[in-house]
């Protein structure tokens, strides 16, 4: 066996080790939360493959009325950030990366160190701000929350991906009159596709989990988010295997949504990042 083919070898068993790491939390998280019993808790290996399956704890889970608030809410906040980023950053993003105008460059280094500023130090300035204009306990508030560290990193991103878009089709736009909008609109936006969804799906990722800044400006529970929400009510001191195979049933039902979106635009989200670390 020659010096190449150990080397592949040792890279694929290394790839299937990492991959065992990052599978076996959430496979073990999915057999909490179809284990009828305490089983998952044992350190015999046996209960790798449960020999009963219950989806009792789903059931459970999905018949409680603040549950279903809790998932609305994550919902709600998550997709008009989502969407108000988006529209902020593609426009930013453009901007810093098509156009040519005074203080530019400048203005990009603000935006990257905007974005490299530990989104927990931002949390009493937000958190004074957010109660002088009484937006504590509100949509609004934990969304304008989540933008301060969603948007200059979909701002960075973008930019990167629209500076790599050739400037062929834009030019020929302009020529026949188009004007910068109507080229924006018509030939930018297309092409870019690949960086908004990347972009778009990093957004809410961020916000589907964050939990700090819920927990610190949402006190009403009908207003709690998931993680927020789940912690809150379902997690107790006194807590016996049933109470944690629930909890292990929510976390799988409030991973869904991330599941299905990466699994869908999967090709997207890698094209976008790949785009989006281009340097000028």
């Amino acid at each position: 066996m020659n010096r190449k083919r150990v080397t592949k070898w040792l890279k694929i068993l290394l790839l299937v080790f990492l991959l065992i790491l990052i599978i076996f939390p959430i496979y073990w998280i999915f057999i909490a939360s179809i284990s009828p019993s305490e089983s998952f808790l044992s350190v015999d290996l046996s209960w790798l493959i449960p020999k009963k399956i219950t989806f009792k704890h789903y059931l459970d889970i999905l018949s409680t009325r603040n549950y279903r608030i809790y998932y609305w809410n994550s919902l709600v906040i998550s997709t008009i950030t989502t969407v108000l980023t988006l529209v902020v950053s593609t426009m930013g993003g453009y901007s810093l990366g098509r156009l040519r105008f005074c203080g530019r460059n400048a203005l990009s280094q603000m935006v990257l160190v905007t974005y490299l500023v530990p989104s927990i130090l931002l949390l009493i300035p937000l958190f004074q701000f957010i109660t002088k204009f009484h937006m504590q306990d509100s949509y609004l508030g934990l969304i304008l929350s989540y933008m301060t560290f969603a948007l200059p990193f979909c701002l960075w991103m973008l930019k990167g991906f629209f500076a790599g878009l050739p400037a062929n089709m834009e030019d020929a736009a302009l020529i026949d009159g188009t004007g910068v909008f109507g080229a924006f609109w018509r030939i930018i936006l297309p092409l870019a596709s690949p960086g908004l969804i990347s972009a778009a799906m990093f957004t809410f990722l961020l916000c589907w989990n964050e939990y700090l800044f819920a927990m610190v400006f949402i006190n009403n529970d009908s207003l709690r988010t998931i993680p927020v929400g789940v912690v809150s009510n379902f997690v107790t001191v006194t807590m016996g295997p049933s109470d944690w195979s629930r909890v292990m049933a929510s976390a799988i039902l409030a991973s869904l949504p991330i599941y299905i979106i990466f699994i869908g635009l999967q090709k997207y989200f890698v094209a976008g990042l790949a785009a989006g670390s281009i340097k000028e």
